[in-house]
Order: structure tokens, then C-alpha cells, then sequence
């Protein structure tokens, strides 16, 4: 189901590097995750949902954010907001408990 996902979803993986410490997880922890090809987009796995406050401090522009559901697959859910700026940190909130993944990226 993941490379499903890749593929669907046009992720670079091949660009992205682990960017944990944007999320907060600087000692890379197993509580939550970030890949990130800088200032374009950034996956945020939780896998216990919650939240995460992610740093786009280093990115301007407007970027989208939607949920995938790793356990069921299938089309991607929109997050509220579902926009957010560069330029500062934001706070994601998966949908519930269970492990999500936070697709945020350029339009």
C-alpha cells in the first residue's frame, strides 16, 4: 500500500530526507515522523495520532495538508485547515488515535 501511495500521490522519495527535528523529534524517537524534501513536501507520519506542530519556517508559499489513512488506503482527506503558510510552524491534528500520515505540500 505504500508505494501505492508514492506512486499516486507523485512523492519524490528518492529526494526526501529525514526531517524529524521539524516536528519536534530531534532525538528520533519512535513517536512520530518526518520526510521532507525542503519547502516543497513534507509527510508527517503519527502513529498514534495526535498531533505534531510542524516547522515551515523554512518554506514560503501556501501549502496544502490532507490525511492518508495507512490501514485503509484510499483517497486522501482533507485537514482543517486545509491550507497553511510558510514562514512559521503549524500545528497538525490527525482524525483520530490510530496512525495517519500528513501529506503537506506546494499546490
Amino acid at each position: 500500500m505504500a508505494l501505492e501511495f508514492f506512486r499516486e500521490q507523485k512523492i519524490p522519495f528518492w529526494e526526501m530526507k529525514n526531517a524529524n527535528a521539524l516536528i519536534g523529534n530531534a532525538a528520533n524517537s519512535n513517536s512520530k515522523f518526518c520526510l521532507t524534501k525542503a519547502a516543497e513536501v513534507y509527510l508527517v507520519y503519527l502513529p498514534e495520532g495526535g498531533h505534531a506542530e510542524l516547522d515551515l519556517s523554512g518554506g514560503s508559499g501556501t501549502f496544502t495538508v490532507q490525511w492518508f489513512n495507512p490501514r485503509e488506503g484510499g483517497e486522501l482527506r482533507p485537514a482543517t485547515p486545509a491550507g497553511i503558510r510558510g514562514g512559521g510552524a503549524h500545528t497538525l491534528i490527525a482524525p483520530d488515535q490510530n496512525d495517519w500520515l500528513a501529506l503537506v505540500r506546494k499546490p
